[in-house]
């Protein structure tokens, strides 16, 4: 194993150099001066001068905020070399190769406790740590991709209101991170910005409009999160894996919700969707075990595939006026519905959309005009199915398995009903229509 870890201070500040070609890497050279626990008798040395390389943005990073005395710590790798210098003899080096990077003091402990050459060198724009908490300072106007990944020290972050900017993985993999509070300057926290922060259990959230691709990915300690009114989009993944989050309220302003954004969130109870949501996209809610009660507002025309699969603990459903179109699986294998009333404003039911749920009662709305190829087959439980005037087509195999159904009225505009459409409703006595039907 090759590992190092060293505390110490900057000697000078840090060389930076760019490689050559299409796509230039930062390359930061710096020596950290570690002082020595023992020091040998008659030896007036009381530190080693220990050479540092660090590469692409952590190398940008040494270059942003690391100056002439600042005490850091960084874990690395030691790497041998050689070279023949100009009077033809070879000499050989050693240098750690920088992994991680972080500082070791805030601001204040440098002036009080530090060398002499430290004090009043260290920069007012490098971000303060002490005691894990760390406040980024006012005027920093943009946080680097990765700039913090990975920073175990870190426990409680403060972004100031001048912070506009935000790259992606910011603070990605912080395991120890537990509080984050976001000014009101900064517009979209960024893609996997807080992504693995597994003791992240609160949140702040400023003014921001968006939340981007996984940026809260398994933050597997965050309970409970309250969205901004300004809250305009919740991106693919945004919060999935979350296994701690109980609740969740979408504002009103929310327009988009991405693919999957509370995926496999175990512990989600409550949801409720604002009125400007107009799509729940595929995967949404997908697996949330324990997803009891769910209110979909007004402005959702479309529940897409897969959008609440296999939530067993689903028993309660309010669907909002606006709804259109309930999508392939969108409530498979939900296992404690029992009840669903589908509002007049739908118009198609899709296929599986309900399959294998526990449904004793459906009512189908006067708009629906289709329901899909085996939208409520295996409702074992399924006794009560009222079917809306509008309806002209039962697709194949659409309530087969229905075991304990004892009759259904078929409404006069039907025409065709598909192939099995009622195969294996054992109980079964009436089937009442007086439409002209073609199977």
């Amino acid at each position: 194993m090759n590992k190092v870890i060293l505390m110490g201070r900057l000697t000078r500040d840090p060389d930076i150099r760019y490689s050559q070609g299409a796509n230039p890497t930062a390359v930061a050279r710096y020596t950290l001066a570690v002082d020595r626990r023992f020091r040998r008798q008659n030896d007036d040395q009381s530190a080693d001068f220990i050479s540092c390389v660090a590469f692409g943005r952590s190398a940008e990073f040494a270059e942003k905020y690391f100056h002439k005395g600042i005490k850091i710590a960084i874990t690395g790798r030691i790497q041998t070399g050689s070279y023949t210098n100009k009077e033809g003899q070879k000499v050989y080096t050693t240098d750690v190769i920088v992994d991680e990077q972080e500082f070791a003091e805030s601001k204040k402990a440098a002036e009080n406790g530090g060398k002499a050459a430290a004090k009043d060198e260290r920069p007012e724009t490098v971000p303060k740590v002490a005691d894990g908490f760390m406040k980024i300072p006012d005027g920093v106007e943009n946080i680097e991709g990765s700039a913090f990944a990975g920073c175990g020290s870190i426990t409680a972050i403060v972004i100031p209101n001048s912070v506009t900017g935000m790259g992606s993985y910011a603070f990605a993999d912080c395991i120890n991170l537990t509080r984050v509070t976001i000014g009101n300057g900064l517009d979209v926290i960024s893609d996997y910005a807080f992504r693995n922060c597994t003791s992240l259990g609160q949140v702040s959230f400023g003014n921001v409009t968006g939340i981007g691709e996984s940026a809260f990915n398994s933050c597997t300690s965050l309970a409970r999160v309250t969205l901004p009114d300004t809250l305009v989009s919740i991106g693919s993944s945004a919060f999935s894996n979350c296994s701690s989050l109980s609740r969740i309220t979408i504002p009103d302003g929310v327009a988009t919700v991405g693919d999957g954004a509370f995926y496999d969130c175990d512990a989600l109870a409550t949801v409720t969707i604002g009125n400007g949501v107009t799509v729940i996209n595929p995967y949404s809610f997908y697996n949330c075990d324990a997803l009891a009660t769910v209110i979909i507002g007004d402005g959702v025309r479309s529940i897409e595939s897969n959008a609440f699969y296999s939530c067993d603990s689903l028993a309660k459903v309010t669907i909002g006026s606006g709804l259109i179109t309930i999508g392939y699986e969108a409530f498979q294998n939900c296992g404690n519905l029992t009840a669903i009333t589908i509002p007049d404003s739908v118009t198609t039911i899709g296929a599986y959309s309900f399959q294998g749920s526990g449904l004793v009662s459906v009512t189908v709305g006067n708009g629906v005009t289709s329901i899909g190829e085996r939208a409520f087959s295996g409702c074992e439980s399924l006794t009560n199915v009222t079917l809306g005037d509008g309806l002209t087509s039962i697709y194949s195999s659409a309530f087969a398995g229905c075991t304990n159904l004892p009759g259904i009225v078929i409404p006069n505009n039907v025409t065709s009903i598909g192939d099995s459409a009622f195969y294996g409703c054992t109980a079964l006595r009436s089937e009442e229509h007086t439409s002209e039907l073609q199977s």
